[in-house]
């Protein structure tokens, strides 16, 4: 398994909202040069961090030792294992049932800031395009609850 961190990259600049009161933008993982799912990856990324956030502040919490963060618009997920200070990552792509497409180890300080840095940056795209929502607001909170941990 290599030891080459994992982090969350977004592109602040691809935040739109849709006229239905969507926001997308560009989210995916970085390891090393390779990208997950692919380096140009559109989702949900208000409702998928979120998701990701809550996930990680249970896995750092104490409250579980495993997680999955899941995309929504796809067959992709980042499986998480935390032992002690360390966390293993599995990028599986479940289009392929369940085919591992990469595999890594991370300290759960460095997981948890990527993820803060990756929400503050889409946050910060947000209120830079006047974009408000209650998803927003959810991210917001569960971002705070994440800071609230010390980690």
């Amino acid at each position: 398994m290599t030891e080459i961190w994992p982090q969350i990259v977004v592109e602040e600049g691809s935040v739109k909202q849709d006229r239905g009161g969507a926001i997308t933008g560009i989210v995916f993982w970085r390891v090393g040069s390779r990208s997950f799912p692919d380096g140009a990856w559109n989702d949900s990324i208000i409702v998928v961090l979120s998701w990701w956030v809550q996930a990680v502040r249970r896995l750092c919490g104490g409250s579980s030792t495993s997680e999955m963060l899941k995309f929504m618009d796809g067959p992709f997920e980042v499986r998480l294992q935390r032992e002690d200070d360390t966390v293993s990552f599995i990028f599986v792509n479940r289009r392929r049932g369940d085919h591992v497409e990469g595999a890594c180890r991370g300290s759960v300080a460095e997981l948890c800031g990527t993820l803060l840095k990756a929400s503050a940056a889409v946050l910060r795209a947000c209120d830079a395009a006047n974009i408000r929502s209650s998803e927003i607001d959810e991210l917001t909170a569960e971002r705070d609850r994440l800071l609230c941990l010390g980690i």
